[in-house]
């Protein structure tokens, strides 16, 4: 690739730069679609970076070896340790600059195949010469309408409403796209050692091509369900942040004050008993405790409701809450409290008549969620139980008919229907 972006650069630059920006350039179009598929984004900024940043990092290298091997060798490393400093600095700031990076999404393998064969084209590949120039002129456009079209229908294509029940570990994390593609998420998991907003939940919302949520619920204060916000809210802009009406612990004071400084511009509300979202015909309603209480009972209830079925997010809720509710049937239910024995009653689930629930929880997680007393009663239900420590990230389709995925590893694969 490298003689075809040397020709394409203007003849006046120096031969310095004209030959790094065309060293830079090769490398970026060969291993494109690597980094599309691998960060669901592409960088518009990173050809100058280059060009202006690695040359401060070769120099920063020739100190640093420098200062290894010769006298006065502290001021050398100092000096490389300023400069790196400085690349650090510039790099975030160039990566902050308005359209520097594009968010992409998952795009099918067939892309990456039209891609080579495009710059296969455009480079004029020897086993490609028999070519004229108006057949290249004609495929190469081909290509082109062929990759915007997979990009614009990635962004704008119609889809239903699409629920993800995200596998973050022993914890809760459900991510909404309504099909005009406003997104709600509902708890973020959270584990001591890692950080799932900024490691699991920010990649998977790019991975779908989503730069912005809409609205960020938490549903109460423990760890498991809130510690990744400030995470999400770190590495991608929200408009709305709803906070639980919980009673205030020392533990949970904490967590609310790393959520509020990492929020920025975002809009912060405290969630209020029937206060509502309304996307085009789906609604979004919360259910709040009569009292601010502390722990699990005082959960944020969400309730969303579209044209082909309904969906309900109970958070922690046990119990001695779910006997004092009046909510009607829903389609889909998000089990509460990972599938505790102390939540999930018989006459709960009587009330609710799910098809499907759904069980987030991790996988040989030290409570031992889901209890095989919750799972009974899934079943004398007659709900049929999806859980994340078992197939991964679950999705589920709002459309004429119910559709489940189950994520493998690799892809998502879809789940027989039964009788949904």
């Amino acid at each position: 690739l490298l003689p075809a972006c040397q020709r394409c650069l203007p003849a006046w630059l120096p031969a310095v730069i004209s030959e790094g920006a065309a060293v830079t350039l090769a490398a970026q179009l060969g291993v494109l679609p690597f980094i599309v598929g691998y960060f669901h984004q592409l960088s518009l900024i990173s050809l100058v970076s280059n060009i202006v940043l690695v040359p401060v990092l070769e120099l920063t290298a020739l100190l640093g070896l420098a200062g290894c091997a010769l006298p006065l060798g502290d001021y050398l490393l100092a000096a490389a340790g300023f400069l790196v400093r400085q690349v650090l600095v510039q790099g975030a700031w160039l990566s902050c600059l308005l359209g520097s990076v594009l968010t992409v999404g998952t795009l099918p393998l067939w892309c990456a195949v039209i891609y080579y064969g495009l710059v296969a084209v455009w480079a004029d590949w020897p086993f490609l010469q028999f070519l004229r120039n108006w057949e290249r002129r004609c495929l190469m456009a081909v290509c082109v309408l062929l990759l915007g079209g997979a990009l614009l229908w990635q962004q704008y294509g119609p889809r239903p409403l699409t629920a993800y029940f995200l596998d973050v570990g022993q914890g809760d994390c459900v991510v909404l796209v309504t099909p005009s593609r406003q997104v709600l998420v509902y708890d973020t998991g959270g584990l001591a050692s890692f950080d799932t907003g900024g490691k699991i939940l920010v990649p998977f919302l790019r991975s779908v091509g989503i730069t912005s949520v809409d609205v960020l619920l938490l549903s109460h204060y423990d760890f498991d369900h809130a510690g990744g916000a400030s995470g999400l809210l770190r590495h991608m802009p929200v408009k709305e942040i709803v906070l639980p009406r919980e009673q205030l612990t020392e533990a949970s004071a904490v967590i609310r004050q790393k959520i509020i400084a990492a929020a920025g511009e975002s809009k912060i509300y405290l969630a209020k008993q029937g206060r509502s979202w309304q996307f085009e015909d789906i609604l979004l309603r919360l259910s709040v405790p009569a009292e601010q209480i502390a722990g699990n009972e005082a959960s944020t209830l969400a309730g969303i409701f579209s044209p082909y079925g309904s969906l309900l997010l109970t958070g922690d809720m046990g119990e001695e809450r779910e006997q004092n509710l009046a909510l009607g049937r829903y389609t889909v239910l998000k089990a509460g409290h990972h599938g505790s024995k102390y939540s999930s009653s018989a006459e709960f689930l009587q009330q609710v008549q799910p098809l499907v629930t759904v069980i987030s929880c991790g996988r040989g997680n030290r409570y031992g969620h889901p209890h095989a007393e919750t799972m009974e009663r899934l079943r004398a239900s007659g709900s049929r139980v999806l859980r994340t420590d078992a197939m991964g990230c679950i999705k589920i389709e709002f459309a004429e008919e119910l559709r489940c995925w189950a994520y493998d590893g690799k892809a998502f694969r879809r789940l027989q229907n039964n009788n949904f």
